[in-house]
């Protein structure tokens, strides 16, 4: 399979998904995440990041509003209970109900599903269908009830979506240049730091995080960056520190994988000082051996 325009499919089923039912909800959400959710009208979905009081990223939430009190919370966690004991803090008076779906729901990502007729039979079929972008490649979650999946794998089969593997989807979402938790999106790094801007607002108000964040755009403090990096071989871990040259600290090396094609570069994710941009950068390749090389790719 070619990760960039092969259709494709991916079990999301483990990470989180939840329902916050009330008429508090959505204003739960706008006052602890960085978006602005407060014109979500019924139907809509949006993108928005939950971070601590530090301004470091906790999850990155997809969110839908269902109905006028119940949103549906797709999350990157594997760790479902911890995410939300995390929201339900912020819960004191509010008319909020939270409630963990992943033991009656699954949750399945179509790439390059980009058909609005396919699309339209889904939901017709009582499917969630939330369409999103991995860079300029369409993507579809799919989110359905456990008696669905027949359904849906006879879909998949019938319009050649092929099941990709943990590596596969990896190197996709490398590719493509997307942080995804744990390697990324974690509590070591900010959104700014991650290319989330776009989903982050500097308009609507307090939220829990919000004068770091702010603090950091202001003036500009957000020295490290995400970047997609070429490497010479395996690291011997992620994270692993790069070094430029003189021996500086350049930036952190989140993300690794090899690709499907022997004769391409192993493709990375890093967080890094755009002053090293265009400069051969060292990591460990085995033990303390600094042999590895990594170079920003170019173009971001």
């Amino acid at each position: 399979m070619d990760e960039t325009s092969d259709k494709f499919y991916v079990d999301f089923s483990d990470r989180a998904l939840l329902r916050l039912d009330g008429a508090d909800g959505l204003d739960l959400l706008q006052r602890i995440s960085t978006n602005d959710l407060s014109g979500l009208k019924v139907g809509e979905h949006v993108r928005t990041v939950l971070t601590t009081e530090k301004g470091r990223v906790v999850d990155i939430l997809l969110v839908l509003r269902r109905s006028t009190n119940s949103l549906i919370l797709a999350g990157q966690s594997r760790a479902v209970g911890d995410l939300a004991n995390w929201i339900r803090r912020f819960i004191v008076m509010e008319d909020a109900r939270l409630t963990l779906l992943n033991d009656d729901l699954i949750h399945i990502l179509m790439v390059n599903l980009n058909d609005n007729e396919l699309i339209n039979h889904l939901t017709n079929h009582n499917f969630i269908a939330i369409q999103t972008k991995y860079s300029e490649v369409n993507a579809v979650h799919c989110i359905a009830n456990l008696q669905a999946r027949s359904h849906l794998e006879s879909f998949q089969d019938e319009h050649g979506f092929l099941q990709a593997d943990d590596r596969y989807y990896e190197a996709f979402r490398i590719q493509k240049g997307t942080p995804e938790y744990p390697n990324e999106v974690s509590q070591q790094f900010n959104p700014l730091e991650l290319g989330l801007r776009s989903i982050v607002s500097f308009t609507k108000g307090c939220y829990v995080g919000q004068e770091v964040i702010a603090r950091l755009d202001t003036y500009d403090k957000t020295l490290r960056t995400l970047r997609r990096l070429r490497l010479s071989m395996l690291p011997y871990r992620v994270p692993s520190e790069l070094l430029a040259p003189t021996g500086e600290k350049a930036g952190i090396l989140t993300s690794c994988v090899t690709s499907a094609n022997p004769n391409e570069h192993i493709l990375g994710i890093g967080i890094v000082f755009p002053i090293y941009d265009g400069i051969k950068l060292t990591y460990s390749h085995a033990g303390e051996d600094l042999s590895g090389v990594a170079e920003v790719i170019a173009g971001q």
